[in-house]
């Protein structure tokens, strides 16, 4: 291996590992044990909660994850209480995804923990830098799709 070649993946992997410690250890201590994972969809169910119904296949287009791994991780945090899956009147195949009252308060628990992390994440970066940087990210995703 090359010391000195750079490698995309390896830095987004190795920003994305630091960041997930410090999301876990926060989680740990805050809920109980929840994962990033659960916290993040967490967030974004409480985020998006006035714009309508989400289901599952949202999350796993939204976060890139496959459907096996949706399905476990929602397992989870509906045996764990943290939301509930609901029949919607329109498509009886279809299961709405709805925080709790625990799940609420985990998001309420987790959400300055989130901004913390944000504000650490972007320290020294410029309204420009931020603006290029989710630019590249996104073009990126793009281009692994």
């Amino acid at each position: 291996m090359e010391l000195g070649k750079r490698h995309i993946g390896r830095e987004i992997k190795a920003a994305a590992n630091l960041l997930d410690r410090r999301m876990q250890a926060v989680l740990h201590g805050a809920a109980g044990g929840a994962t990033p994972m659960q916290g993040r969809i967490i967030e974004f169910l409480y985020d998006h909660r006035e714009e309508g119904d989400f289901f599952q296949r949202d999350l796993e287009e939204f976060f890139s994850i496959r459907r096996s791994t949706a399905s476990g991780i929602l397992g989870l945090m509906e045996r764990d209480g943290l939301l509930r899956r609901e029949s919607v009147d329109y498509d009886a195949r279809l299961k709405k995804l709805v925080l709790t009252e625990a799940g609420m308060k985990h998001h309420q628990r987790f959400s300055g923990y989130i901004a913390e992390t944000e504000a650490q994440m972007s320290r020294g970066l410029t309204e420009e830098e931020l603006d290029t940087f989710f630019c590249i990210m996104e073009r990126i995703r793009k281009n692994l799709e």
